[in-house]
């Protein structure tokens, strides 16, 4: 055995629990022992170091390690790849709102994937089908990530469509808000949860640090749009055109991604993905050539991609651009959560130009900017 088995306090279906010190095994273990990041599951062997628990938060006495848990952490901080990438999990379910997004997360860890509408019952179109359940069964553990794209509702419906799964939550939460973009005005708000303070994503410290300083600012209640206005450099669209090459442009309506795509006449062009069906997805968790709703790639199928130089952010949010520029089209995102999602997807702040429409002034009331033009 690799663990020394006096070290064993408990074992579940998919886990063993230990504890680096021996506890005194009774009926009572799990209501008398405190919570302290030692008694963790096998699969969570590396819990203790990695996470940090909130310090505001209000925890049980059963200690969230053993079961359904919520792990948070801005994007980039690795939260993806510490569940999708331990092998202790028994057959994990990576669950997403988009399809592009479990894509990458199917390939990159080798684990199944399914959209929150099959994981409920609706296809892509929305039209009520088969629960996954239905389909497959419970799955072991299901992970389900940017929980601030799914609304309570729906994330009260996993818990009861899936009781006997393990279900671990995903998303940027801390101090009883979420601070990347939502779809919905009513979300989920976990009791207690665990936060990753790490930023992989950014990869020099003036990026971390204007990060950080625009989180504090939301923390705080604080607009952040002058702020950012004042860290990066800003530029018209026609501007922009001159300056494209195959970058990305984040917009908050699908009405300017057309503005975009007719002003601009790159010969490499973006194009996305628009069709797939249940095959598709299938040889996709084979690790099959294949290609899923939302994905961007640089060249077109013939009725199944259309051409797009922009992207709401709603859209983007997950993904990372590594090496190409982020043109912001700033007066179009209307709330700090937008901004922060638009501005927390490069790797490096030298990435970001602001796309800016000249405007007489700003308002920002109820969390919304309102622009005088």
């Amino acid at each position: 055995m690799k663990y020394d088995i006096k070290n064993i306090v408990a074992h579940k279906l998919d886990s063993i629990v230990l504890s680096c010190k021996p506890l005194k095994l009774n009926t009572l273990l799990w209501e008398e022992c405190e919570e302290r990041g030692e008694n963790i599951a096998i699969n969570k062997r590396s819990v203790p170091y990695i996470f940090k628990c909130s310090s505001n938060s209000n925890f049980n006495k059963k200690t969230p390690y053993l079961g359904n848990f919520f792990l948070s952490g801005q994007g980039g901080s690795g939260k993806t790849q510490l569940i999708g990438g331990d092998k202790g999990f028994r057959s994990p379910l990576y669950v997403s709102t988009s399809w592009a997004l479990v894509a990458g997360q199917v390939n990159e860890y080798g684990i199944r994937g399914a959209s929150v509408n099959q994981l409920l019952g609706f296809d892509i179109y929305n039209k009520p089908t088969q629960t996954y359940a239905s389909q497959f069964g419970q799955p072991a553990v299901l992970i389900v990530d940017e929980l601030s794209m799914i609304s309570l509702q729906n994330v009260n419906k996993i818990f009861e469509l899936y009781p006997y799964s393990q279900i671990i939550l995903l998303g940027d939460y801390e101090d009883g808000m979420y601070y990347q973009s939502s779809l919905s005005q009513e979300l989920y708000h976990p009791t207690s949860y665990h936060l990753l303070t790490s930023d992989y994503r950014s990869i020099d410290e003036k990026t971390k640090a204007f990060k950080s300083h625009v989180r504090l600012l939301m923390r705080q209640g604080k607009p952040i749009l002058k702020y950012v206005v004042s860290m990066l450099p800003s530029i018209t669209k026609e501007e922009m055109a001159l300056m494209y090459n195959m970058d990305f442009i984040l917009t908050g309506h699908h009405s300017r991604i057309a503005e975009f795509t007719e002003l601009l006449t790159s010969e490499q062009n973006h194009y996305l993905v628009m069709k797939h069906d249940y095959a598709d997805i299938a040889k996709k968790c084979r690790g099959e050539e294949s290609y899923l709703h939302g994905e961007i790639l640089d060249f077109p199928i013939e009725g199944r991609t259309e051409l797009t130089h922009g992207f709401t952010v709603h859209a983007f949010q997950g993904k990372t651009i590594s090496n190409k520029k982020c043109f912001i089209d700033i007066t179009d995102l209307r709330c700090n959560n937008d901004i922060y999602t638009a501005l927390s997807r490069v790797r490096s702040m030298d990435q970001i130009v602001l796309i800016s429409r000249s405007y007489k002034y700003v308002n920002w009331i109820d969390s919304t900017y309102f622009y005088k033009f």
